[in-house]
Formats: C-alpha cells, sequence, structure tokens
C-alpha cells in the first residue's frame, strides 16, 4: 500500500505526528500501521489506515527521557526495537498486531557508532549505530 499526502495538508501523518521534528518514518510490515518517531517530542506516532477511506487514526507512545530516531520489526512482526539519538540507547517494544500499539519491555544503553551497522562478536545480530 502506498499512501501520497501534499505535505502539510489535512491527513498529512508526518505533520499531524510532530510537524518538522519527525525524524523517521516506517510501516510495519504487515501494512496498515504507520510510525513516525519525534527525537524532540520524545514520543512514536502510530497511525493506522483505513484502507477504504484513506483516513488515518493517530495513538502516541511517550518515550519519556528517551529521543527515538529509528525502528525495526523482528521477523515475526510482533516485536520492535528502537534506537535513541538522546540518550543513547535502545528499547525493545511489544507490538499487538491487531491494533499496532506499542507496549515497552526494556531499554538499555548504546554506543555511539556514527551511523554505522556492524556485525555483533557472535555474528548473530546487527548493531546499528545511531
Amino acid at each position: 500500500t502506498t499512501l501520497l499526502y501534499p505535505v502539510g495538508t489535512a491527513g498529512d501523518p508526518l505533520s499531524q505526528a510532530s510537524g518538522p521534528q519527525s525524524h523517521s518514518t516506517r510501516f510495519h510490515p504487515s501494512g496498515p500501521f504507520l510510525y513516525t518517531l519525534s527525537v524532540a517530542d520524545k514520543k512514536i506516532t502510530r497511525f493506522q489506515l483505513d484502507e477504504a477511506t484513506g483516513k488515518t487514526t493517530p495513538w502516541e507512545l511517550k518515550m519519556d527521557g528517551l529521543g527515538p530516531r529509528h525502528i525495526a520489526f523482528s521477523p515475526k512482526e510482533n516485536l520492535a526495537y528502537v534506537v535513541h539519538e538522546r540518550p543513547i540507547r535502545v528499547s525493545s517494544l511489544r507490538v499487538d498486531v491487531q491494533t499496532g500499539r506499542l507496549t515497552p519491555i526494556r531499554d538499555w544503553p548504546a554506543s555511539p557508532t556514527c551511523g554505522r551497522k556492524t556485525r555483533d562478536p557472535s555474528a548473530k545480530a546487527w548493531m546499528l549505530g545511531v
């Protein structure tokens, strides 16, 4: 599914989410959920797409003390991982695959790698840098 909205118009998910402070936006692999992350506003906004009307319904998760920057989903699509910029941390979240809502599991410190991705020493995972 591809949605095109002129920037700044009614229904434009980026403008609705955080205005100019949104850093990244990604669809959930299943399709109807769009996530917008805002470092400055310290929140993740999930928009649920009504495919019949094209309208979106927002829901917000405040990330108190964390600045969400990027999101990635697990292969089973039921977990999400968020890299934060300020402070540099990584969070794991459960994804309700029916509603797209996120529930924090935990977060932990990460080391800055200047935007690079590298394999961890065990070669079982990728480490992503901010």
